[in-house]
């Protein structure tokens, strides 16, 4: 089974001090399923890319980056 969920809500990334960002996707009617992969694709512009760190949280808490 494959599932696609998104996220088009524009969050604006503040060009002053390090800060987090935080968008979120609402994930629902999988019901007992297992997750074996999980592909993320994201559209950013920003002048400074480099400066950047992305990262997924999943409801538990993990972070990867």
């Amino acid at each position: 089974m494959r599932s696609e969920f998104t996220n088009e809500t524009p969050v604006p990334i503040s060009p002053g001090a390090p800060s987090t960002v935080t968008s979120r996707i609402a994930v629902s009617g999988l019901g007992d399923a297992v997750v074996e992969d999980v592909d993320v694709t994201v559209d950013i512009d920003h002048s400074w890319t480099g400066d950047l760190m992305l990262s997924v949280l999943n409801p538990s808490g993990q972070r990867v980056v």
